[in-house]
């Protein structure tokens, strides 16, 4: 890790609690010889704009596994903060709060990095903290990805009846339908005080970072799970 691209400061904040709803202790299984989180870690580690790097967190396997990666310093997560409803702003809100101790809060820039997504890459990281230095206009960033399906082919039901997603879905050429971007998950930057104050991800203000669709795939399910043991092989 270097300097930043500014006078700002970028700190790393990876949300990993004990346990999980889809995989049981998701962020501790193993894929390609690592654990979920350590992909994470390795791509925080090989960046060249983080300043610092922090792991908020309930789980002692997981604490003890970051203390032995260069970098890392631990937010303890409380109990409220680490069951299956709590809310991933409440998370970050309590971290800012324990940064502000050691910090000033205008110099602080958070990247939520989940640990949900290791094909993300320490380029795209990277290329996303300059994109937000870049656009002094907008106070936040978050990435975005092609869909895997259309939205023009998305159907769902309504009163027994099937309806298009899209009120003017028709048959059409794929490369005449409009493009659509969705929320990857990947990457999510923000300055600390400006977060306090809305306490949103996403408003006006916010940038759209896109990136390929390879590094976007994130990891809910089993079957997400075989599919990207095959995929961390090939990128």
């Amino acid at each position: 890790m270097k300097t930043s691209v500014n006078t700002s400061k970028f700190f790393a904040l990876i949300p990993a609690r004990k346990g999980s709803v889809g995989i049981k202790n998701k962020n501790l299984i193993s894929i390609n010889n690592k654990k979920l989180i350590e992909h994470t870690f390795d791509s925080v580690n090989k960046s060249k704009l983080i300043n610092e790097c922090y792991v908020s967190s309930n789980d002692p396997k997981i604490i003890k596994l970051a203390k032995k990666h260069k970098n890392f310093k631990i937010i303890f997560r409380k109990n409220n903060l680490s069951n299956s409803s709590a809310l991933m702003k409440d998370v970050v809100i309590n971290s800012i709060n324990y940064l502000c101790e050691h910090d000033e809060l205008e110099n602080i820039n958070i990247i939520l990095l989940q640990p949900t997504s290791p094909l993300r890459t320490n380029v795209d990281i990277d290329k996303a903290i300059k994109c937000f230095s870049k656009f002094r206009d907008k106070r936040s960033l978050v990435s975005t990805s092609p869909p895997v399906t259309h939205p023009n082919d998305i159907i769902y039901k309504k009163n027994n009846k099937t309806l298009f997603l899209l009120e003017n879905a028709k048959q059409a050429n794929r490369q005449n339908l409009k493009k659509f971007f969705f929320v990857n998950g990947s990457i999510f930057i923000f300055n600390a005080k400006y977060f306090l104050k809305e306490k949103k991800f996403i408003n006006s203000n916010t940038f759209f970072f896109n990136m390929g669709k390879e590094h976007s795939f994130e990891l809910d399910d089993y079957l997400d799970l075989k599919i990207l043991k095959v995929l961390k092989n090939d990128f």
